[in-house]
């Protein structure tokens, strides 16, 4: 399988995607919903298209925040989220997305984490333990 970035501009590539993604959007959408119908589920169908127009209605503007290159960037980040919002910049529920993002890096990071100490104590690495 071709890599995508092998399809597009490497300069363009961001930009191409998204305009692919709305030519398709409406045609995928459309297969989802019927074959949800097929299936008997119509709640399920009402459920994906409003959180499709919920998404599609909200689009996240680009912030010029610092990147989280770990878990002492969080509180920083969140404080700059709250400061956007606050600024009228990006809305409340963009700033909830966001921090959920930002809670599940946490939680990734956290296992990495735990993960890594656990192989250094196997490994008696960490004296003491």
């Amino acid at each position: 399988m071709a890599d995508l970035k092998d399809l597009f501009p490497e300069d363009n590539f961001e930009r191409e995607m998204h305009n692919k993604l709305r030519e398709l959007a409406p045609s995928i959408i459309d297969s989802l919903y019927k074959r949800l119908i097929e299936d008997g589920s119509t709640n399920a169908g009402k459920v994906l298209l409003n959180k499709i127009v919920s998404d599609a209605r909200e689009p996240m503007p680009r912030l010029n925040l610092a990147p989280v290159e770990g878990l002492d960037d969080v509180p920083r980040f969140i404080s700059e989220l709250l400061s956007a919002a606050a600024n009228g910049q990006i809305t409340p529920s963009q700033v909830s997305k966001l921090i959920n993002s930002t809670a599940i890096y946490v939680t990734l990071q956290e296992k990495a984490n735990s993960r890594a100490i656990g192989k250094m104590i196997r490994e008696g690495k960490i004296p003491g333990m």
